[in-house]
């Protein structure tokens, strides 16, 4: 299988692209962050077959034309696992409206435009999955992090839904879609 992961230079996303990995499959790295390239290598010294690109997924056209380009030079995944994730702390009293416009850019229709990229051929083939990472967070959050974590639960929520419109619209194509809740997880700064 050919499975690209979003978020993958650290923490959760290069995680899964390591389990990925270790199952036999191609796997295509995406992140903002220049060491998606060192998770990759890191992947091939291991005897894996991987590719990293960074591009940010707040762009329409970087997302496309990297979409274009993972097609042309190496094919279409038949996975594609939405990890990557930015927002800012923040209560309704202190956040800043950009700060979540910018959250629901890269968090909820960065997720979107990966879809969107590779969904012609997908329809097409008449397969693929979605995997879109999300937390329990976006349906009932503590009420510390509900308060503090408004950017956080707004995506994560919004991910939920977008996970259930997708696999409505896309299963006459026979392609999968699956939503997974990760435990609470440290990845770094």
């Amino acid at each position: 299988k050919l499975i690209l992961v979003t978020g993958s230079a650290r923490g959760i996303g290069q995680a899964v692209a390591a389990e990925y990995a270790k199952f036999g499959a191609r796997i295509i790295l995406l992140d903002i962050l220049e060491t998606v390239h060192e998770t990759a290598d890191a992947l091939k010294k291991a005897g894996h077959t991987a590719y990293s690109f960074t591009v940010d997924l707040s762009s329409d056209k970087g997302v496309a034309d990297l979409g274009e380009k993972i097609i042309k030079e190496i094919g279409v995944p038949d996975i594609l696992h939405n990890n990557a994730f930015w927002a800012p702390n923040g209560c309704v009293e202190d956040i800043e409206i950009d700060g979540i416009r910018k959250a629901l850019d890269v968090s909820v229709l960065g997720y979107l435009r990966i879809v969107k990229a590779f969904l012609t051929p997908m329809i097409e083939r008449k397969s693929g999955w979605i995997v879109n990472t999300s937390s329990p967070n976006g349906i009932t959050p503590p009420s510390s992090y509900a308060e503090y974590g408004l950017p956080y639960n707004v995506c994560k929520a919004a991910d939920i839904s977008l996970s259930q419109a997708l696999k409505a619209g896309l299963q006459k194509y026979g392609i999968g879609v699956s939503v997974i809740y990760p435990d609470a997880t440290k990845t770094g700064a």
